[in-house]
């Protein structure tokens, strides 16, 4: 029902070195995929993200309803992303229309989770001003998977979808988030 700002989009990921080292602290070496996660955004007047998903129908929350393990469901990426930035400082005294669109296999080990999520902070980002880096983003889309969704991910996945580049792999250490890109 309203015109979007923008398109923004983030891609799954397969890893070459380091599953599940992550989150204990080691290395990973992830690479981008083709398939990608596409969020259409517009600010609404009110404090309220309504979204609507391939599938998915349209589900709204008030952002006083966001928090930890709320709303449940594919809600969540979306609106969890505007709970994590407010945490974070930046103001929030508007809503959000948003619209997914996804070809990253859900379930597949792909991260398509953190496709959708990177791709609705890539949007707020650039649409609320905030200029924050893509690392930053990256940590806070894990704050959204971990806090919001309740799932105990580390910060690969969200750093591949936003620091990945063509033709390479992405070397990390998860223990003082140093990357490099390797051909």
């Amino acid at each position: 029902g309203a015109e979007a700002e923008g398109v923004w989009s983030a891609p799954g990921r397969v890893n070459l070195i380091g599953d599940h080292t992550d989150y204990t602290g080691g290395f990973v070496m992830p690479l981008a995929i083709e398939q990608r996660a596409f969020i259409a955004a517009a600010p609404r007047a009110d404090r309220v993200v309504r979204a609507v998903g391939e599938g998915r129908g349209v589900e709204q929350v008030a952002l006083d309803d966001i928090g930890p393990l709320r709303p449940a469901g594919w809600l969540a990426y979306l609106s969890g992303s505007a709970w994590v930035a407010a945490a974070e400082g930046e103001a929030f005294d508007r809503g959000w229309d948003l619209a997914l669109v996804s070809d990253v296999p859900v379930g597949a080990g792909l991260s398509s989770s953190a496709a959708i999520t990177c791709a609705t902070l890539l949007a707020m980002d650039e649409l609320d001003g905030w200029d924050r880096p893509r690392l930053e983003l990256a940590r806070w889309g894990q704050r959204v998977e971990n806090a919001v969704v309740g799932t105990p991910f580390g910060i690969m996945d969200q750093t591949a979808a936003l620091a990945c580049t063509s033709d390479h792999v992405l070397f990390m250490d998860t223990r003082s988030g140093e990357i490099e890109q390797v051909s």
